[in-house]
């Protein structure tokens, strides 16, 4: 089973496409794959912009930013859109020049996708507005299966198989035309189903990751290589089953390579309750690498000061981690 020494996650926005004036050079395109040159990291984990709209040349999707009326919404996001763009049009496909760069300096490379969000067309940010929702809005949850939760209502409902086959196609294409080494799972707002009903829904959120590793299988059988499935779960098990997110079942059928135990909002906590996810996964062979965070509980630091990171590093491992998942650090 494969084993990365270190993951560490770059969303494509936040420390790249936001960053630069356009046009970006190819320089700046493979900067996240350079700067994890001579680290320890040999696994890099590629975000796929809003994970309904993307940065690359998508043909089963929206770019980011080509159905705004006017780039208005703020200069970081207009400078993603003419980034991408001007890069594409040079027959320069970002998605394309990092998953090559990463393969040419022995770097594997996963990419990671918000599974599910909650943008719609009523906020005005088209930005993150996807092709299945604009085209067939009827696929969201609404106002009133969401109840009370505050982002269930836009997002999508995975009950629905053209949701299901939608995320597919956008894993084919990565995985498959890309060439990318993996997939990772980001379940980002957490919403999948109707709240009221989302628990009874696990086997159908079970059945959908089924059919994502079973995707994943076919495209590395093709290429000659194990493909990876990873996915960020929350540390508290009743947090991903009230979602419907049964990851004991996942790793006890051996759908995943490796799980991210997460906190919201980026918490570091040397108490993170990992223990029920290295036991299961431990029986299946399944990597287990917690996500370094950097947000202390202390209001004397706004990011934690590295022996704050050593030390949670530490208690990890004695925890039964394989690893560490590093991010915005």
């Amino acid at each position: 089973m494969y084993r990365p020494r270190l993951i560490y996650y770059n969303d494509s926005r936040h420390y790249s496409f936001y960053r630069y004036d356009p046009p970006m050079s190819a320089q700046q395109i493979r900067q996240p794959v350079d700067e994890l040159l001579g680290t320890h990291v040999d696994l890099l984990s590629y975000g796929l912009a809003s994970g309904q709209t993307f940065l690359h040349d998508t043909q089963v999707g929206l770019r980011w930013g080509e159905q705004m009326p006017s780039h208005n919404h703020g200069v970081m996001w207009w400078r993603a859109y003419e980034n991408s763009c001007q890069a594409i049009e040079a027959g320069n496909d970002p998605l394309q020049i990092v998953v090559d760069r990463a393969h040419g300096k022995g770097l594997r490379i996963m990419c990671s996708l918000r599974m599910n969000d909650a943008s719609s067309d009523s906020d005005g940010n088209y930005y993150m507005f996807g092709k299945l929702k604009r085209d067939q809005p009827e696929i969201m949850i609404g106002a009133e299966a969401a109840g009370d939760h505050p982002y269930a209502a836009t997002c999508a409902n995975f009950e629905l198989e053209q949701v299901q086959q939608e995320r597919l196609n956008v894993i084919e294409e990565v995985c498959g035309r890309y060439c990318a080494d993996g997939l990772e799972m980001d379940p980002y707002v957490n919403v999948f189903f109707a709240p009221a009903k989302a628990r009874e829904l696990a086997p159908v959120m079970t059945s959908f990751v089924r059919r994502v590793r079973t995707l994943l299988d076919r495209i590395g059988q093709q290429r000659g290589e194990k493909l990876v499935l990873a996915t960020r779960a929350h540390a508290v098990e009743e947090v991903n089953l009230e979602a419907g997110l049964d990851v004991r079942q996942w790793l006890k059928d051996g759908l995943l390579d490796l799980v991210i135990p997460v906190l919201p909002g980026g918490v570091l906590d040397v108490d993170m309750p990992i223990q029920w996810l290295v036991d299961s996964a431990r029986a299946t062979g399944v990597g287990v690498y917690p996500s370094l965070a950097g947000v202390p509980n202390d209001d004397r630091f706004h990011l934690a000061p590295m022996e704050m990171l050593r030390a949670l590093a530490t208690r990890l491992h004695k925890l039964g981690a394989d690893g560490l998942y590093l991010h915005d650090l």
